[in-house]
């Protein structure tokens, strides 16, 4: 049997990036802005100062085949999405929660996705090690449910609230809009 933690070195990984992004954590930050009541911009160190939590979440790519090896369960460490959106203040008529990545990558998914209590971090661990670089260092969205092309932006630069009129990367391509 595979084991229930797949290991970081063995975790699927997909995305559109050519090569992987190395970042400077000295100089990385992460901007929460769109219609939000307090734009935020926040630091490595000032999220590695907050109150951390561990879940255990499965990805799965919306293109695995039954049986396929695009899937992984990882122990991700982060800070609670909605922790960082209560605090930036959610505008009235916010329908989308929409990541950047420093590539250049999108994606976007319902703010009510976050209604149900399921795990979303922003995270900066995986499997009790920093998030590795291939696996989005120094900051990714993790939600649990979405299927990455909506939600999994690894190398995480900016967040905005916006209306559902915004589209991610694959959106414009034939993808459906919401997963």
């Amino acid at each position: 049997l595979s084991p229930w933690i797949t290991p970081n070195d063995r975790f699927y990984r997909i995305d559109t990036a050519l090569v992987v992004p190395r970042i400077d954590p000295d100089d990385w930050s992460l901007r929460i802005g769109g219609m939000v009541d307090r734009p935020l911009r926040i630091t490595l160190d000032d999220l590695l100062s907050r109150d951390l939590v561990d879940a255990a979440v499965t990805l799965n790519c919306v293109s695995n085949e039954v049986g396929g090896h695009l899937v992984g369960n990882a122990v991700w460490t982060g800070v609670p999405l909605v922790e960082l959106l209560e605090e930036a203040g959610v505008a009235g008529g916010a329908a989308q929660v929409m990541g950047w990545s420093v590539d250049g990558f999108s994606a976007g998914f319902p703010t009510s996705v976050l209604d149900d209590a399921r795990t979303a971090l922003v995270a900066v661990g995986m499997n009790g090690e920093p998030l590795p670089f291939r696996h989005g260092f120094p900051a990714r969205l993790v939600v649990a449910g979405l299927y990455g092309y909506v939600s999994a932006v690894k190398w995480l630069e900016r967040i905005d609230l916006t209306t559902m009129d915004v589209d991610g990367y694959w959106i414009p391509k034939g993808w459906a809009k919401e997963a």
